[in-house]
């Protein structure tokens, strides 16, 4: 699966949760902050909700700083990770969800290709801007890029 996520300054995780719902992601039952979009039964993308408390837990303070840094120092309070199926290319999904959740809130996206080299805007999403060569969510271009090494 490729992989994107997104680190969110001030909201909760419920004001999230009850934005993603609002805007047509399915809350996965029983499982508080799991969504899966477009559809319950074949879904596209995989969303997983939560707060930073998973830094504690899993002992990943280089990683949460390495963010932090990524970020101008902003603290973020909700982490949202979505995991995007091989079954599909996935591009116009994961621009719902980071137009979703950008214009809700301040933030930045993050995916596989570029990790916390670059923290994506929404506005550098939407204006299709690049970065070493890549844009968001560009795995044609990183395999592309990878094969020329």
């Amino acid at each position: 699966m490729r992989s994107i996520w997104f680190s969110l300054i001030d909201p909760s995780v419920a004001e999230v949760c009850a934005t993603l719902e609002s805007a047509g992601f399915h809350p996965f039952p029983e499982i508080v902050g799991v969504f899966r979009y477009p559809h319950l039964d074949q879904p596209g993308l995989f969303i997983q909700c939560e707060d930073y408390q998973w830094v504690e837990r899993l002992d990943l303070h280089e990683e949460y700083d390495e963010l932090v840094l990524a970020i101008g120092g902003a603290k973020p309070s909700v982490y949202v990770l979505v995991d995007v199926s091989q079954h599909i290319p996935g591009d116009s999904e994961v621009r719902d969800i980071a137009r979703c959740l950008l214009q809700s809130y301040s933030g930045y996206a993050f995916d596989d290709f570029l990790s916390y080299s670059h923290a994506w805007t929404l506005q550098e999403i939407e204006e299709n801007a690049s970065f070493n060569g890549l844009y968001f969510f560009d795995y044609e271009g990183h395999y592309r890029l990878s094969r020329q090494t």
